[in-house]
């Protein structure tokens, strides 16, 4: 007697179709939420970097300014002030705009030149949309740049003889429109914290 080969049955295609079709579903839901996992990872890796590189440029500056600015001669006689005092504020000891307790978006301080003298005033503020840079103290000649777009939040607070800024940047979408949607952004927060020398 012959064996007689017959097909599949329409239940069989059916049950081994659902099978498939989950295990497929299964594991396009696994690729996605990779995927999704890491733009989020990458996006915050960015977002860390970028708050890093604000960070370093005020840092920098910062340390420049907390160097006090001495009498050259060291003999402090009041006369040498007129030719010490390069950005002609009448007095050679810091110029810190906050004061101890304070916290604000804005912080400014004078620069400290290669001789040791104050010289430019620099001011660090945030606007709401932009952290910029201002440098000079006079509004006619003051030069501003533009240091993130990124940023969210800045706050400067100065305890005693220590300065702390915290810095945020959104990872994922930076500013979110009427036209764009939100993509599940997260807020990157990098808090440093400075000792001043003078």
């Amino acid at each position: 007697m012959r064996k007689q080969n017959r097909g599949f049955t329409v239940v069989e295609i059916v049950v081994s179709s659902a099978i498939l079709a989950v295990v497929a579903g299964v594991g396009l839901a696994m690729v996605m939420t990779g995927q999704k996992v890491y733009a989020s990872s990458s996006h915050q890796m960015h977002a860390s970097t970028r708050a890093g590189g604000v960070m370093e440029r005020m840092l920098g500056d910062i340390r420049s300014a907390s160097i006090r600015a001495e009498d050259v001669n060291d003999n402090d006689v009041p006369e040498d002030l007129a030719s010490e005092d390069l950005n002609g504020n009448g007095r050679i000891d810091d110029d810190w705009s906050l004061g101890d307790g304070e916290t604000a978006s804005e912080i400014s301080f004078n620069m400290v030149g290669a001789n040791g003298l104050y010289t430019d005033k620099i001011t660090y503020r945030f606007d709401g949309e932009h952290l910029r840079r201002d440098l000079g103290s006079n509004p006619a000649t003051v030069k501003t740049t533009v240091v993130s777009s990124d940023v969210t939040a800045v706050t400067f607070t100065r305890q005693g003889r220590r300065i702390i800024i915290n810095v945020v940047i959104e990872s994922g979408v930076v500013r979110k429109s009427d036209t764009e949607q939100d993509r599940g952004g997260r807020q990157v927060s990098l808090v440093r914290e400075i000792l001043l020398r003078n």
